[in-house]
């Protein structure tokens, strides 16, 4: 089984083509070849031209979450579905997956689908411009978010529960000053 975002435009009529969403003037194409039985292609609307373009599937529910220039698709790709779409959401700009959930993080929250579609929208409990989504560790969803908290100096580090499904307190750490001369004079 392989699930995989194509470079190049499939020749028509090769695959079967299941078409996802409602304006194809940027497309993205996805190569589902599930079992010798079951291949096919995916035509997914973009949201924008240079969003994020992202795949991940979940083997034992049978469901992929496609982001598709920042618009995000959940089907299952068994019976080529489609569970979940966002239509009027903000644009998706992170993606990470468990084995139980996706997650996207998008300009102020993020979402989480399970295989039935969306199971919950969660928002840190900080003012954020943009949430960044980078893996799981254990049972945390680590990422980082720009934020006003600190004047957008850096991106700040966040973590998310996956058992709670909500994010972690925010808790500033102070990174100590490297002081040369205490170091030069060890005082």
């Amino acid at each position: 089984m392989n699930i995989e975002i194509l470079t190049i435009t499939p020749t028509s009529g090769q695959f079967e083509e299941v078409h996802f969403g409602e304006n194809f003037n940027y497309s993205l194409w996805v190569d589902f070849n599930i079992s010798k039985g079951n291949h096919w292609v995916g035509c997914f609307s973009r949201e924008y031209e240079n969003g994020l373009d992202k795949v991940l599937y979940n083997d034992n529910d049978k469901t992929c979450c496609v982001i598709a220039g920042g618009k995000c698709y959940l089907l299952n790709f068994e019976n080529k579905n489609l569970m979940f779409e966002t239509d009027e959401y903000p644009i998706v700009q992170s993606l990470v997956q468990t084995s139980e959930y996706y997650f996207f993080g998008s300009f102020c929250s993020v979402y989480i689908l399970g295989k039935n579609g969306l199971i919950k929208e969660i928002e840190p409990d900080i003012m954020v411009d943009g949430i960044y989504l980078e893996y799981q560790k254990g049972g945390k969803i680590i990422g980082k978010v720009d934020s006003a908290e600190n004047q957008y100096k850096e991106p700040l580090d966040i973590s998310i529960d996956i058992e709670k499904l909500e994010f972690d307190p925010y808790i500033e750490v102070k990174k100590p000053k490297f002081n040369f001369l205490k170091r030069i004079f060890r005082k």
